[in-house]
C-alpha cells in the first residue's frame, strides 16, 4: 500500500528554501519529512494488533508485528528538493513480520485487521502540522514569512 502526502501551495515556501545553502535546504527537508513519517509511524504501531491466543512454536512472539513497523528514507526517490520516507514492516529478519499484510487485508482464512490505513487517515493531518512545526523550529523567519 503505498500512499502520498502531497502539499500544494507552497510556491513561497519553495522559493524561500531554494535562497538557502543546499546543505540546509537538504536538511530542512529531509527532517520535515522525518517528523511527518514519525507521526504515522506511532500512530500505526499504537493501532497494530497483537496476537493473544496460543503460540506454537512456529508462530512469531506477541508484538512481533508492531516491532517490525519502521520509518526509512527511500534514498532512490529523494533529491535536493524532493523527500520520499516510507513507514512499512520489515517482512524479514530477527525483527521482521512477513504476515503484516495479511494483517492488514485480510486472508481467505482471516478477517481484515487493519493499522496502517486508518494510522495514515487518523494523521495526515497531524503529519503535515509536524513537517511546518519542525520548519518553524529549524528555520525561524522562513515559514513564519519574517
Amino acid at each position: 500500500m503505498s500512499q502520498t502526502l502531497k502539499v500544494e501551495g507552497l510556491a513561497e515556501l519553495t522559493r524561500r528554501l531554494r535562497a538557502l545553502p543546499e546543505a540546509v535546504q537538504t536538511k530542512a527537508l529531509r527532517g520535515m519529512v522525518s517528523a511527518a513519517a514519525e507521526i504515522v509511524r506511532a500512530e500505526a504501531d499504537l493501532r497494530a494488533p497483537v496476537y493473544s491466543g496460543p503460540v506454537g512454536k512456529r508462530h512469531p512472539p506477541p508484538g512481533s508485528l508492531k516491532k517490525a513497523i519502521y520509518k526509512a528514507r527511500v534514498t532512490s526517490e529523494s533529491s535536493a528538493s524532493r523527500e520520499v520516507w516510507q513507514v512499512n514492516v520489515r517482512r524479514s529478519g530477527p525483527a521482521g513480520a512477513y504476515y503484516g499484510a495479511m494483517v492488514e487485508y485480510g486472508t481467505v482464512k482471516m478477517a481484515p485487521h487493519p493499522y496502517m490505513r486508518p494510522a495514515w487517515d487518523a494523521k495526515r493531518q497531524a503529519a503535515l502540522e509536524a513537517m511546518g512545526t519542525y520548519l518553524a523550529y529549524s528555520l525561524p523567519g522562513l515559514a513564519g514569512g519574517r
